[in-house]
């Protein structure tokens, strides 16, 4: 009789450790591949402005730019390198490198979530350069 219970304890607390695991909604693979990615930020002198990049991540959460990113004001940006994360609880961080001409400024994302279905990430960051804090979505091509 006791080692019928030990048994099933020790069963319970195999199946209860693993149980987060199975539980996971989110995983590093649902960043891999294309992503039109949009950002819109305010800014005193600027008023305010937008741009839009596409972009490829892969397996291991690493970016690059597939073209140049366009600016509200008709100039154009380009992705450095950049690497991001998914938790199992879909909330996604990490940073990006931009190079606007002469200047390079790094985005770090603050906070964003991910989906469940891996198609939508929406979040805020901040900028290592001049601007302010910004927002952002990127949409799985």
């Amino acid at each position: 009789m006791n080692s019928r219970i030990l048994l099933t304890s020790t069963t319970c607390a195999v199946l209860a450790l693993s149980a987060p695991s199975a539980l996971a909604r989110c995983a590093q693979r649902d960043l891999a591949g294309e992503w039109q990615f949009y950002n819109s930020f305010a800014e005193a002198s600027l008023g305010g402005g937008w741009s839009r990049c596409l972009l490829a991540i892969d397996r291991d959460g690493t970016v690059s730019g597939l073209e140049s990113c366009v600016d509200f004001d008709g100039g154009s940006s380009n992705i450095v390198t950049g690497q991001l994360a998914v938790a199992a609880d879909c909330v996604v961080t990490g940073s990006v490198t931009v190079l606007d001409g002469a200047v390079q400024s790094t985005a770090v994302i603050e906070h964003a979530t991910i989906d469940t279905r891996g198609a939508t990430v929406h979040g805020v960051g901040r900028d290592s350069g001049s601007l302010p804090g910004f927002s952002f979505t990127m949409v799985k091509k």
